[in-house]
């Protein structure tokens, strides 16, 4: 029975290093997320009504993904790729 050569070695490390890094992405960019987040929830609040459609469009896109996210984080098949942070963030009111 031959052993793994180096280069298959070398092949299933990177393969692996690959997958890890997909599956850590979401983790890593949820603090930037949030921050987008906020910030367009305190542009909600200062925007004047008439000028208010881009940064409402804005606002309605990130409700729909937080909807999205905390759906998902609902299955065990998804809940392992989606941070739980999700779960506590509240949608941007936009009912001016």
């Amino acid at each position: 029975m031959k052993g793994f050569t180096v280069i298959e070695t070398i092949i299933v490390l990177l393969i692996l290093s690959i997958l890890g890094l997909l599956w850590a992405l979401p983790f890593i960019s949820f603090p930037a997320e949030v921050a987008r987040i906020e910030s367009v929830r305190d542009a909600v609040q200062k925007v004047l009504p008439g000028k208010a459609e881009d940064i409402m469009g804005q606002a309605l896109d990130i409700n729909k993904t937080i909807a999205v996210k905390q759906t998902y984080n609902k299955f065990w098949w998804a809940d392992r790729f989606i941070p739980d942070g999700w779960d506590y963030i509240k949608k941007i009111d936009v009912s001016r």
